[in-house]
């Protein structure tokens, strides 16, 4: 049986977390950045686009988990 690639993505307007694995094997895990320079959230999320395509081109994965939120960060 063939393992597929599997990349979680955990996006927000200032960073994206992401791991890819491999069966039970972690490839990598990391943060992307947005450019230093990037003012509003839409810049930083289009600055952070560019890595995160370079992520997704060097592993290929197979299957995209990705987060998605409510909205309601630190809200007790």
């Amino acid at each position: 049986m063939k393992h597929k690639i599997i990349i979680g993505l955990d996006p927000s307007s200032t960073v994206i977390g992401y791991a890819a694995k491999k069966g039970n094997v972690l490839l990598q895990g990391g943060v992307i950045y947005p450019d230093r320079k990037s003012a509003g959230s839409f810049e930083r999320i289009c600055s952070m686009r560019k890595d995160l395509v370079v992520v997704l081109n060097h592993f290929e994965p197979d299957i995209i988990l990705l987060e998605w939120t409510k909205g309601k960060v630190n809200i007790n």
